[in-house]
């Protein structure tokens, strides 16, 4: 019945491309923070007002509810998602990870690369730019001293649907967070900012999460460069990145769904000279060893409660 359920929803959640990730993580991080290692605790009341399958809406939400518990129910009996469980087995080294324990992994990190970033710069004014936010929720929980500014930038129709949920959950929203709509494969995702009050002469954190590897390069390339050329020293971007060899392999196989297509991807040792031709010096670089060592906590069996081999790495430029 689980594994039915997996194929229904893989199968089911017809949005645009986007939205469709942004559920997916969404949902990901919703269920670590409810069995206890996640540090999202805002993601299940979110969830809570969200449907996995929007074109059905009294049916969708119930699913949701269901299909959310039945993952947490699991992993109280088993010691890991059986999501990660069915994948790992059936499939093997063709996926590369499952995005529960992928969206953890890049959620804690960025987490960390985040704070670190706002300790750095206590006491002066300094931005937080998160790009292709989704239904991220760290302008909520992260704690800013009112010198920091902070911006959003994701589609119209998703900033529009988090803010209603906000509203409807009574969330105090960040005064100096500003929530922009912007398409950047349509507009200049850069002037938008620019218009929105974000100063190129203050250090600013990047966030670049989980968007890379459905963009073409060109579109990469602009945005590292734009932040190696125009941005005041100090300022760093963090990003997730896939194996080209990986993004080479998979696009035959996901035809079917181009929404999902992946489309970039760097050669294994490539991030450092990628970063360098853009102005951007590597301050950190973390593989899957580390991160789930780092990140994703042991069963009674000494063995990792989640699914991951080596899928490509995090990494930070600065300028």
């Amino acid at each position: 019945l689980l594994l039915l359920s997996l194929a229904f929803v893989e199968k089911k959640i017809v949005q645009v491309g986007a939205d469709k990730r942004a559920l997916k993580a969404l949902f990901a991080r919703a269920c670590t923070a409810k069995v206890g290692y996640g540090p999202d605790n805002v993601s299940a009341k979110l969830l809570s007002q969200l449907s996995l399958l929007p074109e059905l809406p009294l049916f969708g939400k119930a699913f949701t509810v269901y299909y959310f518990y039945s993952n947490v129910l699991g992993f109280f009996l088993t010691r890991r998602f059986y999501i990660e469980q069915f994948f790992g087995l059936t499939l093997g080294p063709k996926v590369k990870f499952h995005e529960i324990t992928y969206v953890h992994m890049r959620t804690c990190w960025l987490d960390d690369v985040l704070n670190q970033f706002l300790f750095d710069n206590s006491g002066k004014e300094s931005q937080v730019v998160i790009l292709g936010a989704g239904y991220d929720t760290r302008c909520l929980r992260v704690k800013m001293e009112e010198n920091v500014k902070a911006f959003e930038l994701d589609l119209p129709v998703i900033q529009n649907r988090k803010l209603q949920c906000y509203e409807k959950l009574g969330f105090m929203i960040n005064e100096r967070a500003k929530y922009i709509g912007c398409n950047f494969e349509q507009e200049k995702w850069t002037e938008r900012l620019k218009s929105n009050g974000w100063n190129k002469d203050i250090p600013t954190c990047f966030i670049f999460e989980g968007n890379s590897m459905y963009l073409d390069r060109d579109v990469i390339e602009e945005t590292m460069q734009f932040i190696g050329n125009q941005c005041s020293n100090g300022s760093i971007i963090a990003f997730d990145f896939v194996d080209k060899e990986w993004v080479d392999f998979m696009k035959p196989l996901m035809k079917h769904d181009p929404e999902q297509l992946l489309r970039f991807g760097l050669f294994k040792g490539e991030h450092e000279v990628f970063l360098k031709c853009a102005g951007l010096n590597v301050v950190e670089y973390l593989e899957y060893e580390h991160l789930l060592k780092r990140y994703i906590p042991e069963a009674i069996d000494g063995e990792t409660m989640g699914y991951c081999i080596d899928f490509g790495g995090f990494v930070i430029g600065r300028v």
